[in-house]
């Protein structure tokens, strides 16, 4: 099964499945953002996505959403 390493901003690294990871696309656009919630600490975490982290979490099989600017996951 595919993982993913990202980082926490509590915890720093963690290791994730891609069916614990959410990539959000607003419309055509190449860039967007992902958002997981922390093995460890259970926060949300939310990352912007370039262009090319777009495409190796679409690659890799992470869910991908489609969504309007205004619905994006933002950090509290």
């Amino acid at each position: 099964m595919t993982t993913i390493k990202t980082t926490c901003a509590t915890c720093g690294t963690v290791e994730l499945f891609v069916h614990q990871m959410l990539l959000e696309v607003a419309g055509d656009a190449v860039v967007g953002q992902y958002s997981f919630v922390c093995p460890s600490c259970f926060d949300i975490q939310a990352r912007d996505a370039g262009p090319r982290i777009v495409m190796l979490l679409q690659a890799a099989g992470v869910p991908t959403r489609p969504v309007g600017e205004s619905e994006r996951i933002t950090e509290a």
